[in-house]
């Protein structure tokens, strides 16, 4: 409670003065036009009172525990250029029916969120395929996926041409946790959590997607977390159906239990651009199969993570390379040991922007998806029930899809440190114990916003990334609208379908 207080106080006080200064300016106007002067006069001191709350609010930012500081994030200030078929578009699709709200995830009694008992995959599919059509503006299932290759394309250089069935796609998933937790055979320890991890009914719903749909041959496409493995139920649940896919490990024994060897590159493709200030040992490699793949697929997962704040797209990529641990790129987050942030201000040189920025990852990736159907308070815990609306003590049961890599990061940011305030303690904020955690977003968006010294060209080549997409908060965690929500001409646009109930 004492942690709790000040959060849900100033948020509570947030949330008024908005709703507030909205209604206030409505019954303004509504009593001049009916000449009810003395009415109106009423309504200007109540806009002035709500208004003092909500600049009050944006001014002294929520105190989370002694010496912490929520940030302060300005809404509907957006900044870079926005990609996508519909620029800066960012789909979220939200059905509690998607899963299993008994859900326990207590592994001992056989009750995992990712057992397909505890997800509804007819539902999840019907999700994934209206976040598609509303990508593209489009109608037909087929012709959205096609909008969406040549749009790839053409950003690319290669003309307006869609997918060919000689080229590869990787789907990067996030199945960090398996890297330690799994037996010989890749079976979850006893014992072992659940962890919020890409959940293999979402990577199945791609596959069909991409097999049944837009025609990509089952062994053109890539499935792997390349630093860990695929769980053994996970992996049976996707071999199933489509056996013919290849299931990538970094191991050469796992190819006795049905997955392939992938062959680490022993030449470096990353350069992190903080030349050794930051990152002491500066360049990584990657696997010749994601190196060399035509197209990406970048499947994260939704939770808060103890050294970057937050996980999702850009994090993901630290399982990318062929170390047997991403520890070194720790230090260029907010903080490399877990709950202490120390580089908190804005300006500083951000890993994520060199993973975001290199032709062999984010900028290879044609589509960037975040399963938030279960979501989670960090990488190596167990999912919870979140409390923010819309979901009201359920899971999050959200999936989210964009062309725009930073306008998704931003979208989901939003959720998740509008969802750390309300569900403390087990989130203990960490979405929001440093300013500096969406310090990334706002390099990734523009150049203004680089370090000193700092240019960013992980490929190396001398030729400076350009603005990856564009960053912006929303205007309230009630509304979640955007500047393209609200009718101009930048920014983020998010798109929301949302089940009836």
């Amino acid at each position: 409670m004492k942690v709790a207080y000040p959060l849900m106080s100033g948020l509570v006080i947030w949330l008024l003065g908005i709703t507030g200064i909205s209604a206030s300016m409505k019954l303004f106007f509504k009593t001049i036009k009916s000449k009810k002067y003395l009415f109106a006069s009423g309504s200007i001191l109540l806009l002035a009172l709500f208004s003092i709350l909500y600049f009050l609010r944006q001014s002294d930012p929520l105190i989370a525990s002694e010496g912490s500081k929520v940030p302060v994030h300005i809404p509907n200030a957006p900044m870079g250029i926005p990609q996508g078929i519909i620029p800066g578009r960012v789909v979220w699709s939200w059905d509690p029916d998607a899963t299993n709200e008994n859900c326990t995830n207590d592994i001992s009694k056989n009750d995992g969120y990712f057992l397909a008992k505890n997800n509804n995959q007819e539902v999840i599919d019907k999700m994934l395929a209206g976040t598609i059509l509303a990508l593209a503006d489009r109608k037909d299932q087929k012709e959205a996926w096609d909008a969406v290759f040549r749009h790839f394309n053409k950003q690319k250089g290669r003309g307006d041409i869609g997918y060919k069935n000689t080229e590869t796609v990787f789907i990067k998933i996030n199945q960090g946790c398996a890297s330690w937790s799994t037996n010989d055979d890749f079976t979850r320890r006893k014992g072992s959590l659940g962890y919020s991890e890409t959940s293999p009914q979402v990577i199945l719903s791609v596959l069909k997607q991409l097999v049944n749909v837009a025609g990509v041959p089952q062994n053109k496409i890539i499935v792997a977390d390349p630093m860990a493995h695929i769980y053994s139920d996970n992996f049976e649940l996707l071999h199933r159906v489509f056996p013919n896919v290849i299931y990538g490990d970094r191991t050469k024994e796992a190819e006795a239990l049905g997955r392939t060897f992938l062959t680490p590159e022993t030449k470096p493709v990353l350069f992190y651009s903080d030349k050794g200030n930051v990152i002491k040992d500066g360049t990584d490699c990657l696997y010749t199969e994601m190196q060399n793949a035509d197209y990406m697929i970048n499947i994260a997962a939704l939770k808060a993570h103890a050294c970057a704040g937050i996980t999702l797209m850009a994090k993901n990529h630290f399982g990318s390379i062929t170390r047997k641990t991403a520890s070194h790129l720790h230090t260029g987050l907010v903080g490399d040991q877990n709950d202490k942030p120390y580089r908190l201000d804005y300006g500083m040189y951000r890993v994520q922007v060199d993973l975001m920025g290199s032709k062999y990852l984010g900028r290879n990736t044609v589509l960037n998806i975040v399963d938030g159907l279960w979501g989670g308070p960090e990488a190596t815990v167990a999912p919870v029930k979140w409390q923010m609306q819309p979901f009201n003590n359920d899971w999050p049961n959200s999936i989210f899809v964009s062309l725009d890599q930073v306008a998704l990061e931003s979208v989901c940011f939003d959720f998740l440190r509008s969802e750390a305030m309300v569900g403390l303690p087990a989130w203990r904020n960490r979405p929001n114990f440093a300013q500096g955690v969406d310090d990334y977003l706002h390099q990734a968006a523009s150049s203004k916003n680089w370090p000193k010294g700092i240019i960013y060209d992980p490929d190396n080549n001398g030729t400076p990334i350009p603005s990856l997409g564009v960053h912006e908060h929303w205007n309230n965690p009630v509304d979640k609208q955007y500047s393209r929500d609200l009718g101009r001409a930048e920014g983020i646009e998010l798109v929301k379908i949302l089940a009836k109930k």
